[in-house]
């Protein structure tokens, strides 16, 4: 869990503002990246809501 906090400290910050932004710039010539963006905003909210504990990202 440590390394798995640790990631997510240090990824999710610069994950939130490149991934719309790449979504809207981009995402009109490629399609696949809305399903990037949406799977993303998914992982983030189940991340948010776990808090200390381990977000199951599997379902």
């Amino acid at each position: 869990m440590k390394t798995f906090n640790k990631a997510t400290e240090r990824n999710l910050k610069k994950l939130k503002l490149f991934v719309p932004v790449v979504d809207r710039v981009h995402g009109a010539n490629h399609p696949e990246f809305h399903d990037v963006r949406r799977l993303f905003d998914e992982i983030n909210r189940k991340v948010k809501e776990a808090g200390a504990e381990k977000p199951d990202l599997d379902n």
